[in-house]
């Protein structure tokens, strides 16, 4: 069972292979926990709001079109990929990769992150 202060330990596992930082946010951009090279709490925090935001804005245009529930983003910049994806739990769980890292293993990082997270948090709330 993950527990509260270990969070941030679970969350540096993923990061290998490229990947830079996790974070797991609530759904109002509150950073639960980071991890990663050079993440300070500020830039967790800023990182928070804005993948929260983008989610917020992607999500909002999902619904009005009617075309389903928005699952995940993955988003290439300049630096890196951004990828975001929604936990049943109503958290947002975000991954920043190296520029070299294709999506396709980010999104697959954020699967295998999702899907833990989701038992772990459950038996949280549960427990």
């Amino acid at each position: 069972m993950l527990r509260a202060k270990s969070l941030p330990e679970f969350l540096e596992q993923a990061n290998t292979d490229g990947m830079r930082a996790t974070m797991l946010l609530q759904a109002d951009g509150a950073l639960q926990g980071a991890a990663g090279k050079g993440i300070t709490a500020l830039h967790g925090q800023i990182m928070g709001v804005v993948s929260t935001a983008m989610w917020g804005e992607f999500d909002g245009a999902e619904m009005e079109s009617g075309t389903g529930d928005l699952d995940m983003i993955l988003m290439g910049m300049d630096t890196g990929t951004l990828g975001v994806a929604r936990l049943r739990t109503g958290h947002l769980v975000c991954v920043y990769a190296e520029d070299w890292v294709q999506m396709g293993s980010v999104r697959t990082r954020l699967l295998s992150l999702r899907s833990a997270l989701e038992i772990s948090l459950r038996s949280l709330e549960e427990g």
